[in-house]
């Protein structure tokens, strides 16, 4: 499990345990872990030299808003 996805889903809610994977308690936030997830790889694609508007682009795509 990637480290970073781990902590981006318990940001929206959701525990993680070894034995079971992801767990989606009463009151976990799905689309917040989407927009969370969304964020990051726009925020991994505007760090590249010239490509800052991939980001803006990735996250205007699925309507994320800043």
């Amino acid at each position: 499990m990637n480290e970073r996805i781990r902590l981006l889903a318990e940001q929206a809610g959701f525990y993680y345990t070894d034995k079971t994977g992801f767990i989606a308690p009463a009151g976990c936030d799905p689309r917040k872990f989407a927009e969370l997830l969304i964020k990051e790889c726009a925020e991994v694609a505007s760090d590249y030299d010239g490509a800052h508007y991939v980001g803006t682009e990735i996250e205007k795509h699925f309507g994320v808003e800043e």
